[in-house]
């Protein structure tokens, strides 16, 4: 964190699952200082003096390193504001599948155009799976209806045809429903609260509201601002 020179915020081996060895739907990490040991000083403006030996790496607290030139040294404090906050969200999750997939519905809409008028309308229904084999051949005759050829030959009506199309426009507009049901809408952010502290450094915060609660909502819903408060402060506070 510039201009200091060995000061840093970070973290390290994050585990994102949880009891269920599921993966968490949220994770939120409040980030302190740390001092990385290689300068001394006190301050964000200490020069860049060399520790020889190098310090081990230690976290910066409300009360240490203890001395009053430190710029976080607030030992009427229980603990500093995070300097920052981390959030991990999860978004979707994907699944990889081994077996091919074959969309034959989709097949059937590009083709259908070439079809003749003359199919059967006396044929008997037949049931289509969502993962038809790859080896499965797709021919079309220049007078007949689709034929899908395995072990033998079924003929598809236009009428079957006109149902495949139709259930696949509801499976759109179904997955069309889902999608606007998983969009979350939050609020403009509110102003920002006075600062808690009188004499001193303390946070402010600001806070927003979800409007339309979706499956997965992206943002904090409140976010804390460092701040500082002298009113109440005695004299002897600003001598050093």
């Amino acid at each position: 964190m510039v201009p200091s020179p060995d000061w840093f915020i970070g973290v390290n081996s994050i585990n994102l699952c949880n009891a269920h060895n599921k993966w968490e739907e949220r994770k939120q990490l409040k980030l302190t200082l740390m001092d990385a040991g290689s300068d001394s000083g006190f301050t964000f403006t200490s020069p860049n003096w060399e520790s020889d030996p190098p310090a081990p790496i230690s976290i910066i607290t409300s009360k240490y390193p203890d001395h009053p030139a430190s710029s976080f040294f607030y030992p009427e404090l229980d603990h500093l504001p995070a300097i920052a906050t981390l959030q991990f969200i999860k978004i979707k999750e994907y699944n990889l599948k081994e077996q091919f997939s074959f969309n034959f519905a989709s097949v059937v809409d590009r083709q259908e155009d070439v079809i003749s008028n003359k199919v059967s309308d006396q044929l008997p229904p037949l049931v289509l799976s969502s993962g038809i084999n790859a080896q499965h051949v797709l021919s079309i005759g220049s007078d007949g209806p689709i034929s899908v050829t395995h072990t033998g030959r079924r003929r598809i009506s236009r009428n079957q045809l006109r149902a495949l199309r139709m259930r696949k426009l509801k499976n759109r507009r179904k997955s069309k429903q889902r999608k606007l049901a998983e969009i979350c809408t939050l609020s403009e952010w509110s102003n920002w609260s006075p600062c808690n502290a009188t004499c001193g450094t303390g946070s402010s915060v600001r806070r927003r509201s979800v409007v339309n609660k979706g499956r997965t909502c992206v943002g904090p819903l409140e976010e804390s601002s460092w701040c500082s408060g002298y009113s109440d402060c005695a004299e002897k506070y600003f001598k050093w």
